[in-house]
């Protein structure tokens, strides 16, 4: 009975993993700004209570987990690929807060954003900061 929350006007010819690999373009295409699952839910034509059963049924994780995870790959990319500032590289992945954000990589990595970005690169290379 849960599973016919969706939109009615929504393809019924789209499959489960149709809509979540929908979802899971429109996070990587927003990682920069704020995403949720209302608006998840809206662009996939479902109802958030069922996106979240079917995201957690077909990736084995929450929809935030898979955003936070996303995020933190998308930092690890631009901490070892460029010089950006770590502020800024909160700021790009839609972190209000520098110092939020370098907790979470950290509880998620075990490194701090600087000392990640440290280790990635080969030594004698600029760091910037």
């Amino acid at each position: 009975m849960t599973d016919l929350l969706s939109d009615p006007a929504a393809d019924p010819g789209l499959t489960a993993s149709d809509r979540i690999e929908t979802v899971r373009n429109s996070i990587e295409r927003n990682l920069h700004k704020s995403v949720t699952l209302e608006d998840a839910a809206e662009h996939a034509h479902v109802s958030p209570c069922y996106l979240s059963r079917l995201f957690h049924r077909q990736m084995e994780m929450t929809f935030i987990a898979c955003v936070k995870l996303r995020r933190i790959e998308r930092a690890k990319d631009l901490l070892s690929g460029s010089s950006l500032p770590i502020v800024n590289v909160a700021l790009d992945l839609a972190y209000q807060d520098a110092n939020y954000f370098c907790k979470a990589f950290k509880t998620e990595v075990g490194a701090s954003p600087p000392e990640f970005r440290r280790a990635s690169r080969p030594s004698g290379s600029p760091t910037g900061a």
